[in-house]
């Protein structure tokens, strides 16, 4: 893999691969999968949409599986001096992104009242709501081509995948 060519993202886009039953290759493809979540756990969030879907298959991988994995690597060598930026300029605003049904998260987490359709919901949810009303939380519409979520909920195109990594902080770190 040293050798390798680098590639622009850590998946393609709109993969879909085919759960087979019990194939297993020679890869250490498990090992594979679980030091790429360290990684991503840790310092690179931009693959964790790509190891998490490819965890999938630790039970039933087989080449194809590991083609894949081994494309996560060729994009890691290709982003290797990328990860989290945290700068000391005095700015401790902290933004979160969640890529959620807007009406009804909006309705629920402005709405005081108790419904009978919300008893199902933990007693830390209406924590969130509120955080919301006493305005230490502020709740905002993104539109789709402006929601760096997407990164954690499904494999991106290159443009979309290089703007959400800078809007969530990873950026090239020398």
């Amino acid at each position: 893999m040293t050798e390798c060519k680098a590639s622009d993202t850590p998946m393609e886009a709109k993969l879909n691969i085919v759960k087979k039953e019990s194939q297993i290759s020679d890869n250490p493809y498990q090992q594979l999968i679980g030091s790429l979540m360290y990684l991503a756990d840790l310092t690179r969030p931009d693959i964790a949409y790509s190891v998490g879907y490819l965890s999938q298959f630790n039970n039933c991988h087989n080449s194809e599986h590991w083609y894949y994995a081994k494309r996560v690597l060729r994009y890691l060598k290709g982003s290797k001096n990328v990860g989290l930026k945290y700068c000391k300029d005095g700015n401790v605003d902290i933004q979160g992104y969640v890529d959620s049904d807007w009406g009804s998260a909006k309705k629920l987490s402005a709405n005081p009242m108790f419904h009978n359709r919300t008893k199902h919901i933990d007693i830390r949810y209406h924590y969130c709501r509120e955080v919301i009303c006493n305005k230490i939380v502020k709740v905002d519409f993104l539109p789709t081509d402006d929601m760096p979520a997407d990164m954690f909920t499904k494999s991106l195109v290159l443009v979309k995948h290089r703007k959400f990594m800078n809007m969530m902080g990873i950026v090239n770190v020398l």
